[in-house]
């Protein structure tokens, strides 16, 4: 049954793409509202056969999953509607003969919200089915963050090992290198491990 509703989810959100573009498509030219309305009801209908899927499937899948589902469900509701809107108000205004806000609308439409659809439904279907993958695909962005803290921390104690060991070695090498550290002449690294150095 769960890989039956996620199937019909992804097949819905599909639709939905496909009727985005169709809108978008009747968006163009001298656009009308009777051009219009058919596509932005095909939309309208689809969110509410999504809606249904997402009903069913919410208690059949794991937290981290429903959160990931429900996330995407939202988006796709959300740009959905706004591009609807956004068509209806350009078919109004090239129904109005207003030539200039009625292009830069329609083209508002074809380009900033069709494409903002378009990335909502794909996301939706790159849903992984498993709920382990999703808890993973969640954790990923910390742990990345995580490590790239730690090679940073690195980084500058490998420095100040480095400066310290210059100091105390009292070569003359070490010292001009010191000294052109102090006149802002070294790398940025050294930079800031002289900065952490001091602190």
């Amino acid at each position: 049954v769960l890989e039956t509703q996620h199937r019909m989810m992804g097949e819905v959100a599909s639709y939905i793409h496909n009727r985005s573009t169709r809108l978008s498509l009747a968006s163009r030219g001298k656009t009308t509202m009777a051009d219009t309305i058919p596509f932005a009801n095909m939309i309208l209908d689809a969110l509410a056969s999504l809606l249904a899927a997402y009903q069913k499937v919410q208690d059949m899948v794991g937290a981290y999953k429903g959160m990931r589902i429900q996330k995407e469900v939202v988006t796709v509701f959300e740009r959905s509607h706004l591009l609807v809107q956004k068509a209806l108000e350009a078919a109004r205004e090239s129904e109005a003969g207003r030539g200039g806000e009625g292009a830069t609308a329609k083209k508002e439409v074809e380009m900033k919200y069709t494409g903002l659809v378009w990335v909502a439904c794909d996301a939706l279907e790159k849903v992984p089915r498993l709920d382990r993958v999703c808890v993973a695909q969640a954790l990923t962005t910390p742990v990345l963050t995580v490590k790239d803290a730690v090679k940073e921390l690195q980084r500058l104690e490998k420095g100040v090992r480095r400066l310290e060991a210059a100091r105390a070695g009292g070569n003359r090498q070490a010292g001009e290198a010191g000294r052109e550290r102090e006149v802002g002449r070294g790398s940025s690294e050294d930079e800031d491990v002289e900065i952490v150095a001091r602190e």
